[in-house]
Formats: C-alpha cells, structure tokens, sequence
C-alpha cells in the first residue's frame, strides 16, 4: 500500500503530476495523478464583506491518499516493490505550479 497526503496550495487549475517509483536497480514505474487521486483545490471563502480584511490565502488542506503498490506494477511489472529507493513527482507537459506531498508511507 502506497499511502500520503497532498495538496494543491494554488487557486489555479491543479498542476500536471506523475508520481515515479524507482528500486534498487533503476527500474521504474510512472502513474499519473489522476489515476491515484483527484486533487480539490483549496476552498475560497469569505468571512467578512470587506475583502481587506480577509487573510491573503486560504488555508491548505491535506486530502488523505490510498493506493495499492500493484497499480505500479500493471505500468512497469518488473519493478521490485520490495527494494524501492526513490519517490518522484514530476511535472508533465511543460505544466508549473505547486503540490505539497506529505505523510509518505510504503506499506505491505
């Protein structure tokens, strides 16, 4: 099981992520984002009607993810769960912005 949290601090449209695994050998696997999970964008709220007043942001909340290690290996079959070394996320297609990935665990 593959579990973490993440969030997308910006109001813009969520940035194009993949998130790679690599083991001990080099063999890796790719999923994207959106086959793990789909990002919400932070909720804008209002508390007052003068806008000045507001905080500049709003604050940023870690949606919980789940996902089996398998879907890694329906991408990349070889790649050896048992000995990963690296976690990556990565921006596709040119795509910017922002994630916060937190709470990273690899469990069996």
């Amino acid at each position: 099981m593959f579990v973490f949290s993440i969030a997308c601090p910006s109001a813009k449209a969520p940035p194009d992520v993949s998130i790679m695994l690599t083991d001990k050998v080099g063999r890796t696997s790719r999923l994207h984002r959106d086959d793990v999970c789909s990002l919400e964008l932070p909720l804008q709220s209002c508390l007052t009607r003068l806008s000045f007043l507001e905080q500049p942001s709003p604050p940023i909340v870690l949606q919980a993810v789940a996902t089996a290690l398998s879907r890694f290996l329906a991408v990349n079959s070889p790649l050896a769960l048992g000995s990963l070394r690296e976690l990556k996320c990565l921006f596709d297609n040119g795509s910017s912005g922002q994630i916060l990935l937190d709470d990273v665990v690899f469990d069996q």
